[in-house]
């Protein structure tokens, strides 16, 4: 006999599963990616606050309404992961003096900007902000809680080494990684008014 909370868990695991295929469909035509992660976003925000949105068509709705949104997070996503490689990838091959402590400045950098960049995913999703006041609440939130950056990160690099192991998960991994990240903005926020309380 399966107990609630082990059957409310499965519920959750199969809408997460069910939320990294849609996110894998509506990202083909690829710059629609950014408003699918947005989608995921807006549904995992919800389950957050214990709300339970209509999956499908909250996801539907978001990919329609927040399209250039999600295009501006999409580009400030891939400009903080491709810039610092390929200058990395120059600096390198010309085998220039302090190549190798620049490339370790530029690695946390790019780690720090894509913290923000995917916390700034649930931000946008859960207050309707447009990309620049997304990104501001982002960098706000890492500053008062600066675990939050490694946290974020962890997130993706989680599911990547899951779909590494297993390369058939990769059709549904987007879902539980885009409610990690959620999880995480929200555990951050929680601690941020926490500190503003004490304060």
């Amino acid at each position: 006999m399966i107990s609630p909370r082990a059957r409310e868990s499965l519920r959750r695991a199969s809408e997460c599963m069910l939320l990294g295929v849609l996110w894998l469909v509506f990202s083909l035509p690829v710059v629609t990616s950014g408003a699918a992660w947005l989608a995921v976003a807006r549904v995992c925000t919800a389950w957050t606050r214990d709300e339970e949105p209509p999956l499908l068509r909250t996801f539907l709705h978001t990919v329609r309404h927040r399209l250039l949104t999600g295009l501006a997070l999409q580009a400030v996503a891939a400009g903080a992961a491709v810039l610092p490689y390929l200058e990395l990838r120059i600096a390198l091959a010309a085998q220039v003096p302090g190549a190798r402590l620049e490339a370790a400045l530029l690695g946390v950098l790019a780690a720090f900007a894509l913290s923000v960049a995917l916390l700034s995913v649930p931000a946008a999703a859960a207050h309707g902000l447009a990309a620049p006041a997304a990104l501001g609440e982002a960098l706000a939130l890492v500053r008062r809680v600066p675990l939050a950056a490694a946290a974020a990160l962890a997130a993706p690099a989680t599911a990547a080494a899951v779909v590494y192991l297993m390369p058939v998960l990769a059709v549904v991994m987007a879902g539980p990684a885009g409610f990690a990240v959620c999880a995480v903005w929200a555990w951050a926020g929680s601690r941020a008014v926490a500190q503003e309380t004490l304060d």
